[in-house]
């Protein structure tokens, strides 16, 4: 007798558990609307997933690229020349006050005067002295070359051999801008050269 009513009650809790109520039905049967909603979530992760992706350069795009480039190819090109040169000129202008000092130097050391023979009074002991070079920047020599007022300002930079670049210098003269002028005193020296960007470089003691 106990035994078949303890096999009644373990049947009815049974039933209980498998009969559930309305409101934990509803919950656990899915509606349409999460039903549409799990079917529109792939669609809009595709479209996600393709706007993010950027697009490929266009031939226009990359057309423009090179253009931009080879202007800027031209600009260096044509530029650097134009500052290499402007160096070169910048080291004639430095090497032509060294010789204004060495001249300086010179006339210190002999009461006032002037060399009688500039390459081997004035170059050589006071411009290559201790292994200093005294060339041009092309590499060539230099070579100081007298020259009058009456002759006007330098007119080439190079000799007709191409292997001498040449600084002139006038006695008894000043520098006036680009000019060489008369200069009162007898050992007044002026220097000019001719220089590669064009236009006159002169000093003068």
């Amino acid at each position: 007798m106990n035994i078949h009513k303890h096999k009644s009650q373990s049947n009815n809790k049974t039933n209980n558990n498998n009969q559930l109520t309305p409101e934990l039905n509803h919950h656990l049967i899915p509606s349409r609307n999460s039903r549409s909603l799990a079917q529109a979530l792939p669609t809009k992760n595709k479209r996600w997933n393709s706007s993010s992706q950027k697009p490929a350069f266009t031939i226009i795009e990359v057309v423009l690229v090179l253009a931009i480039a080879g202007l800027i190819f031209l600009m260096v090109f044509i530029a650097l020349p134009a500052l290499q040169r402007n160096q070169r000129d910048t080291q004639r202008k430095n090497d032509i006050g060294r010789v204004l000092t060495a001249l300086q130097s010179y006339q210190s050391n002999n009461r006032g005067s002037i060399p009688t023979s500039w390459a081997y009074q004035l170059i050589t002991p006071y411009l290559r002295l201790d292994g200093d070079t005294f060339t041009d920047p092309s590499g060539i020599n230099y070579r100081l070359t007298s020259r009058t007022v009456a002759d006007g300002k330098p007119t080439r930079r190079i000799n007709s051999a191409g292997d001498i670049s040449m600084i002139f210098y006038y006695l008894n003269s000043k520098c006036d801008g680009e000019n060489i002028v008369a200069a009162d005193g007898a050992n007044k020296v002026a220097f000019a050269a001719l220089l590669e960007g064009g236009g006159i470089y002169c000093v003068n003691n």
